[in-house]
């Protein structure tokens, strides 16, 4: 029971992030997608995922992002914060949620 509700408020709050678009907060200057993200990863790790699903299409869409920011826009900051957001997303989804329909349906209701 413990477990779950720590799950469950480590999900709303990286959901929380990721839907009103905060990366960084006044007292702590850690990316909140990091804080949240990557303690839902390494704690409640889905059993039997060894690798990266969709690994091409994430370099691709880096790929994307850093000619649109980088290149285009000469904004690497920008760059930063949605190369991070996506790769903690892409492991978000590879890792937490795996293959456990109760995990990405309880994902869909808070978001």
């Amino acid at each position: 029971m413990f477990k779950k509700a720590i799950m469950s408020i480590f999900m709303l709050l990286y959901l929380y992030t990721l839907i009103f678009d905060i990366f960084l907060n006044e007292k702590i200057r850690i990316p909140t997608p990091l804080i949240f993200g990557l303690p839902l990863i390494v704690l409640f790790w889905q059993k039997g995922q060894q690798r990266i699903d969709h690994l091409k299409e994430a370099i691709f869409l880096l790929g994307a992002i850093f000619l649109y920011y980088a290149v285009a826009l000469q904004d690497l900051e920008s760059f930063f914060v949605n190369s991070i957001i996506i790769f903690v997303c892409l492991l978000y989804f590879n890792f937490f949620i795996g293959a456990d329909k109760q995990r990405f349906k309880t994902s869909v209701i808070l978001f």
